[in-house]
């Protein structure tokens, strides 16, 4: 069973890689949001981190917002397939079995994990965590990219980089007020005991 890293050395790592200079979130195995920082604004994030919060969280329960693009569905059905998959080798164990539980009090998350088998995008071929675009009337284009960090154990760290004009200027604005504000969440990992939320870094 996959196990806890060191919480002072989870803090110094996970706040180099929250530091970089763009909007980013970082998931643990089983995709509870362990980390931030304040560029999400740049993206209409939320930057509270003082629960323990599911990545899938914010889409399932979240109404569009105005001028969100039209493939909205698609890609929040990206999203829980990539958790299936990434998660697969967990399939079982009681923490796997207790997110999903969890999940299953959101709303369309059950017939949306239902229909992984029969329902496919136009993108469902591809393989897990492939850039995407993010685009929002009043914040522009950003390409999103998910990658894998070894800590031990794996993180996901997730990043928005701006496409075009209008996504660089959000994204300038909120660097003008300084560098990037780490939050973590009060745990560190599903495996983990509770910590103190701490902003700002380690």
């Amino acid at each position: 069973m996959e196990e806890a890293p060191d919480p002072v050395k989870f803090r110094e790592s996970a706040t180099k890689v929250l530091t970089e200079g763009l909007p980013a979130f970082l998931f643990d195995s089983l995709f509870y949001i362990r980390g931030t920082n304040s560029y999400v604004q740049a993206i209409g994030g939320d930057t509270d981190l003082s629960s323990n919060i599911h990545a899938l969280r914010p889409a399932l329960t979240n109404q569009a917002r105005p001028g969100e693009e039209a493939n909205r569905e698609e890609r929040i059905q990206r999203w829980v397939r990539e958790f299936w998959l990434a998660t697969a080798p967990m399939c079982g164990s009681t923490p796997y079995r207790q997110t999903l539980e969890h999940l299953k009090q959101m709303p369309s998350f059950e017939e949306r994990w239902r229909n992984l088998g029969s329902q496919f995008t136009e993108d469902a071929h591809q393989p897990a965590f492939w850039p995407y675009f993010f685009t929002r009337g009043d914040i522009g284009t950003f390409r999103v990219y998910t990658s894998s960090i070894f800590f031990p154990p794996f993180y996901y760290l997730r990043e928005y980089v701006p496409v075009d004009e209008q996504a660089w200027e959000r994204l300038k604005e909120v660097r003008s007020h300084g560098e990037p504000v780490v939050q973590f969440a009060p745990e560190h990992h599903w495996a983990a005991p509770r910590l103190e939320a701490v902003a700002g870094g380690a």
